[in-house]
């Protein structure tokens, strides 16, 4: 089938999210179809179908929210190029817990002391299989989210960072860092209120990584993140970084710094995640 290459195409994939259960994905698929059977039937048997067509981006999104929320995944094409795929962000299972979590812990600022620490140590997941080097006034921490193999911060500056890890086979298919990048910023956008990307993820080949940057509203203040993606030979990672928005400017920099000192332990089955 061929598609206007100046339209967005929302296509209904016909494979259900991982997380729900059968009966929640058939009651999603007749919610999609507003209850008729025969439809439902024949959209699933026909997958991958368009069942929505618009000049206008926003209004697709809006399409596959609805598609993702029932249960069932989706992408969005441009013309015959696949420019999004709900398939690809199962992670956000994870991405929509860091959010959550993270919703809850963002203190009040502190403007007193918000000098960057000279000296810096390096602190190590549970698994010392991964590190990260922080300012020496960083602790790390157990409360930010759940299912981070990393968490860290200094709630006295106001910034905090966890480390997301996706094993590579987990996606089925190759699937390079800038999508990686791409659709975990993606994710990112749906667990904060009124989220934006200010920088979309742009390549860093110094460190071979990628680095985004958004804002959202959290408890009545604007955050910022940063969202920084890194790989390894069989794992993606996807690190956030955070303060509120006021206080950004003075640790954007030191936040920036402890992203990109993310390495891969030597002694773990893992390669090392970029040269020293």
């Amino acid at each position: 089938m061929e598609h206007s290459k100046n339209k967005y195409h929302l296509v209904f994939v016909g494979k259900p999210r991982c997380q729900f259960e059968a009966t929640q994905v058939k009651k999603g698929l007749l919610t999609l179809c507003s209850g008729n059977l025969d439809q439902a039937r024949d959209l699933y048997r026909l997958s991958p179908k368009v069942i929505f067509t618009s000049e206008t981006k926003s209004q697709v999104q809006r399409m596959l929210n609805r598609v993702w929320k029932s249960g069932w995944h989706a992408s969005i094409q441009l013309g015959e190029k696949c420019v999004y795929s709900t398939e690809q962000v199962e992670v956000s299972r994870n991405i929509d817990r860091a959010g959550s979590n993270a919703n809850g812990i963002i203190p009040q600022i502190n403007t007193a002391n918000r000098d960057i620490q000279k000296n810096t140590r390096r602190i190590h997941s549970p698994e010392s299989d991964i590190s990260v080097r922080v300012p020496q006034d960083w602790k790390e921490l157990d409360n930010l989210n759940s299912g981070a193999v990393l968490q860290a911060g200094c709630h006295e500056r106001q910034v905090f960072l966890i480390v997301i890890k996706q094993y590579k086979h987990t996606f089925g298919a190759v699937l390079p860092l800038r999508d990686y990048a791409i659709a975990t910023c993606q994710a990112a956008l749906g667990w904060v209120a009124d989220a934006k990307l200010t920088r979309e993820p742009t390549h860093l080949p110094l460190g071979n990584y990628y680095l985004a940057e958004m804002e959202g509203l959290v408890g009545g203040s604007i955050v910022k993140y940063q969202i920084t993606t890194h790989e390894s030979a069989k794992v993606f990672y996807a690190l956030y970084a955070w303060s509120t928005l006021d206080n950004y400017p003075a640790v954007c920099h030191e936040l920036k710094q402890v992203s990109a000192s993310l390495k891969v332990n030597l002694t773990a089955p893992v390669a090392q995640l970029s040269p020293a």
